[in-house]
């Protein structure tokens, strides 16, 4: 019997599947068999090889379960490129809005792009600035400068939009996850939306803000201040 229990560790030890998949301690193994061999003669059974297989099979499983819990998850996000923008709907206008930061110079690119809701450009507005302290302040700047410029426009009905999920959660759901140092542009943007009647603000994925990226980088590489 101790012979069918060597002849097992040594196939599972040289078997890919385990090998590759879970790390099985072969001495664990041959202690867990030989002990499971002396169990079954003690109680008057007769261990056959398939049923010594079967269980050291079942082992090799529970071990592989052992080691999937042990091992940390890594889950990765990204952007679904496959994600389209969409045009609000009417009579709603868009304003999506982005920055380009540096964190060497402290020049931040701002951009602003309105759509209709069919889809059409109505226009863009691009600014440039100097000192800014980080990325959350740049997108936060380029989110007051969207509502500065809904309002100079008289806008009723306009969605603005931003690539930056705190912004949105900020705005609409008053969640304490911008920085305090930030939050005062917030505050003015919060205390400028009351003169627009119809305003909503959506967070949007990157791709989906592309041509703002783009127009901000553009606009911070050229320092371009333009409406």
């Amino acid at each position: 019997m101790l012979l069918h229990v060597s002849i097992i560790v040594h196939a599972l030890q040289d078997c890919p599947k385990p090998h590759d998949h879970a790390a099985v301690n072969v001495a664990e193994m041959r202690k867990h068999l030989t002990a499971l061999v002396k169990l079954l003669t003690f109680q008057n059974k007769k261990a056959s090889p398939e049923l010594v297989a079967r269980k050291a099979m079942s082992f090799a499983t529970y071990i592989e379960g052992l080691n999937a819990k042990q091992q940390p998850r890594v889950v990765m996000i990204h952007d679904n490129i496959h994600v389209h923008w969409k045009p609000p709907a009417s009579p709603y206008l868009t304003i999506n809005c982005d920055a380009s930061f540096d964190k060497h110079t402290g020049l931040t690119g701002i951009s602003l792009i309105l759509r209709d809701f069919a889809g059409k450009w109505r226009g863009c507005l691009t600014k440039c600035y100097a000192g800014v302290k980080d990325s959350e302040q740049a997108e936060c700047l380029a989110f007051f400068e969207a509502v500065k410029w809904s309002r100079s426009m008289q806008q009723t009905h306009v969605v603005l939009e931003t690539d930056l999920q705190g912004i949105e959660s900020y705005i609409t759901k008053h969640a304490p996850v911008i920085s305090w140092e930030n939050e005062d542009i917030l505050l003015d943007a919060i205390e400028c939306l009351k003169n627009i009647p119809h305003w909503e603000c959506r967070f949007i994925s990157r791709s989906c803000n592309k041509p703002a990226d783009i127009l901000a980088k553009y606009n911070r590489r050229n320092r371009v201040t333009r409406d």
